[in-house]
């Protein structure tokens, strides 16, 4: 057993989805702003927030099947792909003048969908990248990438985007490109030998794991918990960015209201680790 930083997959992953997720929290604040400045409607920003949500919510019981009974690498790196592309579609449209609210929505809804499809990969895949004693210590350090991407990205989104309405998606598409590169560089298997087949069928496990949600009571409660609060937390944040923009904020200055919600969930995840990112403690 190797500590992390010595660990060259590990560090492969964590610097590519690093990357990555960097992208990712760049477009996200960016695809607020671009429906804002296309559509001028309050309403119309949050329902791309919103079907990205509800897709997000949708795909993550299939996306478990599909990691589970499928090649993780390929999920991921065609997940990559996909985003890439999809993003692509909006960078070639901002060059023609060509960007619509509908087009937006559903780069939106394809990039959740993919999303969806990588996560539950990559969580299961880590287990095969480090130690079994080392996973806490790793998932804490992955989860340190998200926050901190989170901290940096819509600020710095909204100063892309003030450069260029198509820059922060070029950014994000060319992360999964990074990303995608990265994984094919990983020597490690990320299944078992026998692949990790799922002896269900599709709709059998997406049912199995409804029935299993609704009969285990706290792991209900819970669920209907964080959903409600994360609807409140992005209700908050569409307001702000509303109030930021009708006082002459400009987008630089809006995406540094996302930034600001972050610094929380970093701090609180540094807390947990035992030692910084790449060192041993």
């Amino acid at each position: 057993m190797r500590p992390l930083s010595q660990n060259r997959d590990f560090v492969i992953l964590w610097v590519s989805q690093s990357i990555s997720a960097l992208g990712s929290a760049i477009s996200s604040v960016s695809f607020v702003l671009l429906t804002l400045a296309i559509t001028r409607s309050a309403a119309h920003a949050g329902a791309v927030a919103s079907i990205a949500a509800i897709t997000t919510v949708a795909c993550r019981l299939p996306a478990g099947f599909l990691a589970d009974r499928h090649d993780r690498r390929r999920v991921m790196i065609v997940a990559d792909l996909g985003r890439a592309l999809a993003l692509s579609s909006v960078v070639i449209a901002g060059v023609f003048g060509q960007v619509t609210f509908v087009h937006i929505v559903a780069v939106a809804a394809t990039e959740a969908a993919l999303s969806s499809c990588f996560q539950p990969a990559e969580t299961a895949a880590l287990r095969f990248v480090v130690a079994s004693e080392q996973v806490t210590q790793a998932t804490a350090r992955n989860e340190s990438r998200t926050q901190l991407a989170t901290l940096v990205g819509p600020a710095l989104g909204g100063i892309l985007l003030s450069a260029g309405r198509i820059v922060p998606f070029l950014v994000d598409a060319v992360s999964y490109l990074v990303s995608a590169v990265s994984l094919i560089l990983i020597r490690r298997p990320l299944n078992n030998s026998r692949g990790d087949r799922a002896p269900h069928r599709s709709h059998g496990y997406v049912s199995a794991g409804l029935r299993w949600l609704w009969q285990e009571q706290f792991v209900r409660g819970a669920v209907l918990w964080f959903a409600g609060v994360t609807f409140v937390f992005q209700s908050i944040g569409l307001v702000c960015v509303l109030l930021a923009e009708r006082h002459g904020a400009g987008p630089a200055a809006t995406g540094l209201l996302f930034s600001i919600t972050s610094t929380g969930g970093l701090v609180a995840t540094y807390s947990r680790m035992p030692s910084p990112p790449f060192t041993d403690g």
